[in-house]
């Protein structure tokens, strides 16, 4: 199930957001010889059960610019997820290379932005992921040396765009 919406409360302030909610598993197992791969009922890699973002923003005139202003605050959420299935780690071409099931937790993410835009430019500051939340999005069934992949820090960026 997925829904999205967006909503223009008052000419200036908008309100936009989306939810999934996926029961993905396993419908019909997998062998290969008496090595079970996947189980009946076990839950697809990388599919949070839930997902969802919410983002509100209020523009607003800057007649000393000549300009249309904005702030904006975007939140996300993913609940947690499996890297793999019972039979990825048969998978691997070398048992010294096998990792191990894990559930990544759930985490959520917090943006915020001002902006302005003229008629033929734009500039932007953004802080994104303010709490410096390192959500783990994956960690790697094939590797053991403890390497995982995460979203990115916090970070602080100032863009500027020219149109020509």
């Amino acid at each position: 199930f997925e829904t999205n919406f967006m909503f223009a409360a008052t000419e200036r302030l908008r309100f936009a957001g989306s939810f999934s909610w996926t029961d993905a598993e396993i419908t019909d197992g997998a062998s290969i010889g008496d090595d079970v791969v996947v189980s009946k009922g076990e839950k697809l890699p990388l599919s949070p059960e839930y997902k969802t973002s919410l983002s509100v923003e209020y523009g607003f005139p800057l007649s000393m610019f000549n300009a249309q202003g904005y702030v904006r605050a975007d939140y996300s959420y993913v609940d947690e997820q499996t890297n793999a299935t019972q039979g990825s780690t048969l998978l691997t071409s070398s048992t010294l290379l096998r990792g191990t099931i894990t559930t990544m937790p759930d985490y959520s993410i917090t943006n915020l932005m001002f902006g302005i835009e003229g008629e033929s430019w734009s500039v932007s500051l953004a802080l994104n992921n303010v709490a410096d939340e390192r959500a783990i999005t994956y960690v790697p069934t094939r590797w053991t040396d403890g390497r995982v992949y995460s979203v990115r820090p916090r970070e602080l960026t100032l863009n500027y765009t020219k149109y020509f």
